[in-house]
């Protein structure tokens, strides 16, 4: 958002969207890479040399970590939406502002619904304490059979690209008007 165009109380919102998202996205990575740890590369079989004590532990920090990305993605969602009608008469001049908007607006269905998978599965522990609220085999089978479902993993997969678009066209910010002097 080049030049003073823009009112401190859009910058802010602007840096709170940013903030979140930023964190909602590095937190669906990393949790990316906690889940699948329990199994075995390539495969969707469990590490036969894990307990399960282990595995219930990776699933908790799993599940866990869900609620600070679920924070994350719901107020990114909040303030991208709210700046997507606030600045809708930006958007002949700056047209990345715009493809910004629409991919936010199609991610947030997406990303709502990613967010209720990830809440079935934070059921399963106390959020207070960590504490298995299920057997631990009952866990363990929500969980594998939660990660290997296709269509949350392809949801979760296109969420992640289309975040990352927004990171690049708000980066490149193509298709913006420059006025010539």
């Amino acid at each position: 958002m080049q030049g003073s165009n823009f009112s401190p109380t859009v910058r802010f919102l602007t840096a709170v969207f940013l903030l979140c998202a930023v964190v909602w996205l590095g937190g669906s990575v990393i949790r990316t890479v906690i889940g699948y740890d329990l199994f075995v590369p390539g495969t969707l079989q469990l590490k036969p040399n894990m307990s399960d004590t282990e595995r219930l532990t990776v699933i908790k920090l799993y599940a866990l970590s869900g609620a600070w990305t679920g924070w994350a993605f719901g107020i990114a969602s909040i303030m991208g939406l709210v700046l997507s009608v606030a600045l809708r008469n930006s958007y002949r001049r700056y047209g990345w502002m715009m493809m910004t908007a629409m991919f936010v607006w199609l991610l947030v269905p997406v990303g709502g619904w990613l967010l209720w998978q990830d809440y079935e599965l934070i059921r399963y522990f106390d959020p207070s304490t960590g504490v298995a609220l299920a057997r631990t085999e009952e866990i363990i089978w929500f969980f594998v059979q939660r990660m290997s479902d296709t269509t949350i993993s392809i949801t979760s997969g296109l969420s992640l690209l289309a975040a990352i678009t927004i990171v690049i066209i708000v980066s490149v910010r193509p298709l913006e008007h420059h006025e010539s002097r």
